[in-house]
């Protein structure tokens, strides 16, 4: 097999989008005008798989990052729940007074969705915690050969 040249890098971009935003093979070739066989050819590369892991790692860690990010909301809003129960209510305003309340999410959805924040966050931390290891095991088995 031929080696990606950096005359088809943008090309390679193109089919690596194409195949992580499409729901299928065949969703991704019509998407860029070619056969799906093309694109099954090219991921037999070993350029175009690494180029694509690497694409695949950096859209994980950017996920990773932002539930990071949302895990302080998630723990306020099981601190809220816990603090407030069934009766967490928001004031509705008209005419700049106060006219009545309303609940804006349940508490067990709220309760649900910052638990599965939380999980989430730290499977993915345990993943990239579990991934540098490697990587430094697999560094230090080549510095070793």
């Amino acid at each position: 097999m031929t080696a990606i040249t950096p005359s088809r890098d943008r090309k390679i971009e193109r089919m690596i989008v194409a195949l992580l935003t499409a729901r299928t093979l065949k969703d991704a070739a019509k998407s860029l005008g070619c056969h799906p066989r093309t694109l099954m050819r090219h991921q037999k590369h070993e350029a175009f798989q690494a180029q694509y892991k690497e694409v695949k790692r950096a859209l994980l860690a950017q996920a990773t990052a932002r539930l990071r990010a949302e895990s302080g909301a998630a723990v306020e809003a099981l601190a809220k729940v816990v603090e407030t129960g069934d009766s967490w209510t928001e004031p509705v305003f008209f005419q700049g007074k106060v006219c009545g309340k309303v609940k804006k999410f349940s508490p067990a959805a709220r309760v649900s969705a910052a638990t599965k924040i939380l999980e989430l966050a730290l499977r993915s931390h345990e993943i990239e915690d579990l991934t540098e290891r490697l990587e430094a095991l697999e560094r230090s088995s080549y510095a070793n050969k």
